[in-house]
């Protein structure tokens, strides 16, 4: 086993008196974060599901320690990272780029994460002219986001006019 191959305890995510572990390994990160699984339930109704699957405690599941972490394989670490920042109350100042919107919305959509979703989707009409029209239609169409689409179809109608 390399050192890389040991994982670590994130920095900020975890947090020693939650209750379930998760393992993100990405390239040559390998990564633990031990969060707390009833604020992940309030904000995602798929944590809520899995925690609710796994209530009767008979038996030692994944996430219980660093030993057997459950692992987030398939997710963008990125948009992972941006959905514990606004879960955990550490919202950045500063903008995102359009690529992280993005990814957060596709988080917010596969994860059931219905209060975030509202929070990337005011974030995404806020930058809305950082976006060209046809990527905010391209949002809208792919994760329902009506207010958005008029917006952008009314946008791109207006700069093919002649």
């Amino acid at each position: 086993m390399s050192e890389t191959d040991v994982p670590t305890q994130h920095p900020i995510f975890y947090f020693h008196a939650s209750s379930h572990v998760f393992q993100f390994c990405w390239k040559v990160e390998n990564v633990l974060y031990k969060l707390c699984k009833s604020i992940l339930s309030t904000y995602s109704n798929v944590f809520r599901d899995m925690f609710a699957a796994t209530q009767d405690g008979q038996i030692e599941l994944d996430g219980m320690s660093d030993d057997r972490p459950i692992h987030l394989n398939g997710l963008s670490r990125d948009a992972f990272k941006l959905f514990l920042e606004h879960t955990f109350g550490r919202v950045r100042t500063g903008p995102y780029t359009t690529d992280e919107l993005s990814k957060f919305l596709h988080f917010c959509d596969m994860h059931q994460c219905c209060h975030t979703r509202e929070f990337v989707v005011h974030h995404i009409f806020s930058a809305r002219f950082r976006f060209h029209p046809a990527q905010l239609i391209n949002l809208a169409i792919k994760y329902h986001v009506c207010s958005i689409f008029l917006f952008a179809f009314q946008l791109l109608a207006e700069n093919t006019r002649y």
